[in-house]
């Protein structure tokens, strides 16, 4: 019974994180400022995330580095376009709009709440 009440949490949040990122968050293009290789990684194979400029809807500059690197070969040019994803009320929520960053910690939380449900009920 317990676990089946954690499927139904993890359900919840699930569908939570996909309502918040559909009714909140903006679509814009932010341009390539650079890459930054991550720590530790060397050679050929080293991952990457590029650090982004972009402009709000209300005409806003902001500048991040993402969170997720890109392994990707060739990398994106220096100078080119990317899409990106932001709040317009929280300066701090923004990414690149990929479908691993919108959709990752849903489908987690979904897939691990319907698997305890699916287990709770057995």
């Amino acid at each position: 019974m317990l676990l089946t009440w954690a499927g139904y949490i993890g359900l919840g949040i699930a569908a939570v994180l996909l309502l918040l990122d559909l009714a909140r968050f903006r679509k814009t293009e932010g341009k390539v400022l650079g890459w930054e290789r991550s720590d530790g990684d060397e050679g050929p194979n080293a991952s990457h995330a590029p650090r982004i400029r972009y402009r709000t809807a209300i005409g806003m500059t902001r500048e991040f580095r993402s969170c997720v690197f890109v392994w990707t070969k060739p990398l994106p040019l220096v100078g080119s376009m990317m899409p990106v994803r932001y709040h317009p009320t929280i300066p701090w929520l923004h990414g690149v709009d990929r479908w691993t960053h919108r959709w990752i910690a849903p489908v987690f939380f979904g897939l691990t709440g319907a698997a305890f449900v699916w287990f709770g009920s057995l």
